[in-house]
């Protein structure tokens, strides 16, 4: 299994690290192996180890802690494709490239999103996104022909309230994504809604 972590840090370009069988320490000392120039970022901060089985995180007992997908970590946690991991005011994206994720270059329809640059785009043409608005879209885009309910949208893209936001805010951000998206955002064909369910982002074919 071929893993990576993206780093995405408010100030930095974005920087992909790849993982092997070696654990990985995380934190702000200039001897770790992803470090993390970032003030709230323990020295040695975090963990991730191969178990022969999974990619494992564990805090390292960091002053200001580890969250996975918004939530705080109290013990080892096994990260599972897509997880966000939260160090201070870093972002890390966890990804595994045998499993369906997201990759720029696999399309739906006409539809490329980049998680190493971050960029969107639609034929020939770049998208201008929001980063909640990218956030949604990288979500619905690894799960592509998934229904994703309103909630794990909302867990996924604002960790930062643990997805305790309104299904109005929600909405609102899907019909944002529809008008950039769609040629007639009234019928969506490429972000649909699932009634009852959630939201789905067509398959290219489907």
């Amino acid at each position: 299994m071929r893993a990576r972590l993206i780093v995405r840090g408010q100030t930095q370009p974005s920087r992909v690290h790849l993982l092997g069988e070696a654990s990985v320490l995380l934190g702000r000392d200039a001897d770790c192996d992803i470090v993390l120039d970032d003030p709230f970022v323990s020295r040695r901060h975090a963990e991730i180890a191969w178990n022969g089985e999974a990619y494992e995180l564990t805090d390292l007992r960091s002053r200001n802690g580890t969250r996975v997908n918004g939530r705080r970590i109290k013990a080892r946690v096994a990260l599972r494709p897509g997880d966000v991991v939260t160090l201070g005011n870093a972002t890390l994206v966890f990804q595994v490239s045998d499993e369906t994720m997201l990759q720029g270059g696999e399309p739906v329809g006409a539809l490329r999103v980049d998680a190493d640059s971050a960029e969107v785009w639609l034929g020939e043409r770049r998208l201008a996104l929001t980063a909640k608005e990218f956030a949604a879209l990288a979500f619905l885009y690894q799960r592509r022909g998934m229904v994703c309910s309103k909630d794990d949208l909302a867990r996924h893209v604002w960790p930062e309230y643990e997805g305790n936001v309104g299904d109005y805010n929600v909405e609102q951000l899907v019909s944002r994504l529809r008008r950039k998206l769609e040629a007639e955002p009234e019928g969506a064909q490429l972000l649909v809604t699932v009634r009852g369910l959630g939201y789905r982002l067509v398959e290219s074919g489907a």
